[in-house]
């Protein structure tokens, strides 16, 4: 099966409630993303490069924070990690948010 590259928009979230953890996974959503709140980014990238995101964010996590990434394209599958999910990664079946539009990022 063929590895599909092109990039899609997902959108990372995350809670986390240890004040330098947050930091530490903001800093992390900040280089592969734009912050669109204070815990929400958009991120336009292929699937390996988001879920590698996510990756280096579930790393730094308590047992009690959480990460959300969803696609916004028709058919991609969303990660989430931690509770109450045990900081495990679990695969989404379908995506979370479906977009009508194509969105325009400004950076």
């Amino acid at each position: 099966m063929a590895v599909n590259h092109a990039p899609r928009v997902w959108v990372a979230c995350y809670d986390v409630s240890d004040d330098r953890i947050r930091t530490r996974v903001q800093r992390v959503f900040e280089r592969y993303g734009w912050r669109y709140q204070l815990s929400v980014f958009l991120i336009v990238a292929p699937a390996e490069q988001a879920r590698q995101a996510v990756h280096e964010a579930a790393a730094l996590l308590r047992s009690s924070d959480r990460i959300l990434l969803a696609a916004l394209d028709e058919g991609v599958p969303g990660w989430v990690v931690g509770y109450p999910l045990e900081a495990a990664v679990t695969r989404l079946s379908t995506p979370l948010v479906t977009v009508a539009e194509p969105l325009r990022l400004v950076r």
